[in-house]
């Protein structure tokens, strides 16, 4: 997962383990000066599970008294929390709705990405990680990472290859990536 504060501009990179294979997600965006929205934030961040979780999503979506850019973070917060729950539709229409408000929100797309691979729509997960890494994520390595696990699923093991090859060159000790090529490799046919 990534945390972008906004206004801030800090990131740091943590991993959501939200289905089996595990994907990377795009990461929990902090809303600053209202507490629904923080709480939200707060419950996507460690990828909560409680439908009560959402509360505080909702809660601070119906205040009106956010800032567009801060409404667009809450709703990708509230889609992380979805897909966490398995609510994929949900989440999807949460992800898009923040793509109205600002439509190259790059963690938008790879949370959105992210449903998509959950709900099995390898291509469709694979247009929105590519589409995030035009965009600018912060994590680009996890969008690296995703792109491979899609392909992988796909059995386009090249692809699959190079997506682990190029997250591990951004981030060398990204160890679920080399185990993923090293697996790979090992099944590849000998030339």
């Amino acid at each position: 997962m990534v945390i972008m504060r906004i206004g801030i501009g800090r990131t740091l990179a943590l991993l959501l383990a939200v289905a089996t294979p595990r994907v990377a997600a795009a990461g929990a965006i902090t809303v600053l000066g209202n507490s629904d929205a923080h709480d939200c934030f707060l419950n996507a961040s460690t990828r909560s599970t409680s439908v009560t979780s959402l509360d505080s999503c909702r809660k601070a979506l119906h205040t009106g008294t956010m800032s567009s850019r801060d409404h667009a973070a809450t709703l990708v917060n509230m889609g992380i929390i979805l897909n966490a729950l398995a609510r994929t539709d949900e989440a999807l229409d949460a992800f898009d709705k923040a793509l109205a408000i600002s439509p190259k929100l790059p963690e938008a797309v790879l949370s959105r990405g992210n449903s998509h691979f959950l709900r099995k729509d390898y291509d469709a997960a694979i247009a929105d990680y590519e589409l995030s890494l035009r965009y600018g994520v912060s994590d680009e390595a996890a969008a690296h990472f995703n792109h491979g696990m899609a392909h992988a699923k796909k059995k386009n093991f090249d692809q699959a290859a190079l997506s682990y090859r190029r997250a591990l060159e951004i981030n060398p000790d990204f160890r679920r990536a080399r185990i993923r090529l090293d697996r790979i490799n090992a099944t590849a046919p000998k030339r």
